[in-house]
């Protein structure tokens, strides 16, 4: 069990998560209170350029450019 505060490394989540969530355990007696998304009022300090050491994995690689922008806000994809 994590106490307040501390992160927690999920795996597999991300299929079912498209923004935020707020994970509880089943059964809680307890008001559940949802978090509003972050708002980061940055702009990007570094660009880079990748391609695939495969030339057939472009797609697969393409698509999970694409999902950047939804699992970390702070990033973005291609434009």
């Amino acid at each position: 069990m994590a106490a307040a505060g501390n992160w927690v490394l999920l795996e597999g989540l991300d299929a079912t998560i498209t923004k935020t969530a707020t994970i509880v355990p089943e059964y809680l007696d307890e008001d559940v209170h949802i978090f509003r998304p972050l708002q980061f009022q940055t702009q990007a300090v570094v660009k880079i350029a990748v391609e695939p050491l495969n030339p057939s994995e472009l797609p697969k690689m393409v698509r999970c450019i694409l999902l950047f922008p939804h699992k970390f806000c702070l990033l973005t994809g291609p434009q």
